[in-house]
């Protein structure tokens, strides 16, 4: 009887031990997660609220073989460089042959190879940063981290590094890496791994594909420097003659003007 009593005695003890033990790694993991929210929400808020600050990007997607199993089988390494600058709620951005303005009045998008000038209203509230590359996408991981990642989070004095990485392996990110500076919560790099299987010809008899493929953003040459007024100006875009007789600016005379509301 005392035998039999010492044994419900310890199973019960080590029950207990079992669910302390869940509940310790299970609040861990809340806390990282928590943290996580944190930084990513301190990093945007750089951005929301940046004071004449402006950074270059370096761009770069680099692939697995395009065409796996056959004999077209290549890689494809290809970069891009652009430039930012944000005041308050105005925003401009240069990437590859894309240049994009956001100021009070008009939003006006140029796309030099295809020779048009895309022209609308600011949306109300939206501010600068919600320019920034993958904002949307990593507020997106934010919001479902819990269910569909695992993660980490690590930082000392002069870096930090936040990882997730995708439960799902149908999930076209499979990973991704974000490092910052931790005191001014700058970006440094976000690097992406996921699936990339678009482009591959009907006529390939390799089947489905698994292409891979990394997407690389260097965040770089941070400045916080003042600026002219005419910076966010929309007359270098557009001008015009007469009342709601919207012309192209005279560098882009060629150029066809489009209204999206």
């Amino acid at each position: 009887m005392q035998r039999s009593l010492i044994k419900t005695v310890h199973l019960r003890i080590a029950s207990l031990l079992v669910a302390m033990l869940s509940f310790i790694v299970s609040a861990q993991a809340q806390s990282a997660a928590d943290t996580i929210r944190k930084e990513i929400a301190a990093i945007n808020a750089v951005y929301d609220s940046a004071y004449y600050l402006s950074f270059d990007i370096h761009m770069q997607y680099i692939s697995d073989t395009l065409y796996g199993g056959t004999d077209s089988a290549d890689y494809e390494h290809t970069s891009m460089d652009g430039s930012y600058t944000f005041h308050r709620n105005n925003a401009l951005y240069n990437l590859g042959d894309i240049t994009f303005l956001q100021n009070d009045s008009y939003t006006i998008a140029v796309y030099r190879e295809n020779k048009f000038i895309l022209v609308g209203k600011p949306s109300s509230g939206k501010r600068s940063g919600s320019f920034m590359p993958n904002r949307a996408l990593i507020d997106s991981m934010a919001i479902r981290l819990t269910q569909e990642y695992t993660y980490s989070y690590w930082a000392n004095d002069s870096t930090g590094f936040i990882q997730l990485n995708a439960i799902d392996s149908n999930n076209v990110y499979e990973s991704i890496v974000i490092n910052y500076e931790p005191v001014s919560h700058r970006l440094r790099t976000i690097n992406y791994r996921f699936r990339d299987n678009g482009g591959i010809p009907a006529s390939t008899t390799a089947g489905i594909v698994n292409r891979k493929a990394t997407m690389i953003f260097d965040f770089r040459n941070y400045r916080i420097q003042e600026i002219g007024n005419d910076v966010f100006s929309e007359g270098k875009f557009i001008t015009f003659d007469g009342p709601g007789n919207m012309q192209p600016a005279q560098p882009f005379r060629d150029y066809t003007i489009y209204k999206n509301n």
